[in-house]
């Protein structure tokens, strides 16, 4: 509730333009270039029967397991005019050294049961991503709602000082490389977990790089990947905006604006190892950022761990409470 005299504050509301500035270009994508025009190469389609999804993979490979549901399928024909990237992040890790960092994770965690410590990680696969970049600025306005309160006594009273300010912060934000997949076969959550990637370690897209890995055909035009990308930029710019404000006990936002002026966008592969783990009749699946090894799954828990965890910091409270209480108690019920 308010203090008295204010009035209480509405959901705030936030505008973010999603077409360009009268005089401003939108994104500008280079030219697209194909693999039979940039390599005279073919390369093998597979499309898995159980979910759907679409890989490529080198023209040698006539079978292959499904990085996203794990099914056996077949190649379906030869791709002689596929989509390749402006540019790509090849693998930095091989796959023992993805492995490597997978089990020393599993090592930190105590509460993993040590039969899954023990589980063999056979199937495990490195996938060039699709990814859509997006350069931008944006000018940002914010109106944010400020208090302050200030407390002290005399000998004979308290007093309360309460004020209201009303701030404006404006920023110019420039992104560089803000990623959005270009696949429906991996969620935001997911993707976003794994970042970030360098992208100053990116080189121009060549066959050589595809050898021994899978891509993923990309299934999501740019112009549907726009708005996963305006949403980034403006969180970001109404955090930049709200963290220049400082010196007051409470920030409320009261309205948002965001213009972004559209820079450049390019298709880019980006390295993932996927690995799938089965347990106990259930699938545990892993993400792990091929340049870095920053990766993302969950854990089973071991309750027999879980719960003497518990114990372990129950019993030794009990003890302490029962020594530092009982003394006093006992006269009571035995007086």
């Amino acid at each position: 509730m308010p203090p008295a005299g204010l009035a209480p504050l509405r959901p705030p509301e936030t505008q973010i333009s999603t077409t360009p500035a009268e005089g401003h270009p939108g994104w500008v994508e280079p030219p697209p270039t194909y693999l039979d025009a940039a390599t005279g190469q073919q390369m093998a389609q597979f499309q898995c029967n159980s979910c759907g999804g679409e890989i490529i993979g080198s023209p040698d490979m006539v079978s292959a397991r499904c990085p996203w549901c794990n099914n056996n399928f077949v190649a379906t024909g030869q791709l002689t005019s596929t989509r390749v990237p402006d540019r790509m992040i090849p693998f930095a890790m091989t796959k023992e050294q993805a492995l490597a960092a997978f089990k020393a994770e599993m090592r930190k965690l105590k509460l993993i049961p040590n039969e899954f410590k023990q589980v063999s990680v056979d199937d495990i696969q490195g996938v060039y991503v699709p990814y859509w970049l997006y350069d931008a600025t944006v000018t940002g306005e914010g109106n944010y709602r400020c208090e302050t309160i200030r407390t002290w006594t005399d000998s004979d009273y308290e007093y309360t000082e309460h004020r209201e300010f009303d701030v404006y912060r404006s920023a110019n934000v420039a992104f560089l490389d803000v990623p959005v997949a270009g696949t429906t076969k991996v969620t935001d959550k997911l993707t976003e977990s794994i970042e970030p990637f360098d992208y100053t370690k990116s080189v121009a897209f060549s066959p050589a790089y595809l050898t021994g890995f899978m891509t993923n055909k990309y299934d999501v035009e740019a112009q549907d990947a726009n708005p996963r990308a305006l949403e980034r930029m403006k969180e970001s710019t109404e955090t930049v905006l709200r963290n220049s404000i400082s010196g007051y006990n409470s920030v409320s936002t009261v309205s948002t604006s965001i213009q972004p002026a559209f820079g450049e966008l390019e298709y880019v592969f980006l390295p993932l190892w996927l690995m799938n783990v089965d347990f106990q009749g259930k699938n545990y699946n892993y993400a792990m950022n091929g340049q870095t090894g920053k990766f993302v799954g969950t854990f089973p828990v071991s309750e027999r761990k879980y719960w003497g965890g518990l114990l372990g910091i129950a019993i030794p409270i009990a003890i302490i409470f029962g020594a530092i209480f009982i003394p006093f108690l006992m006269p009571i019920f035995f007086d």
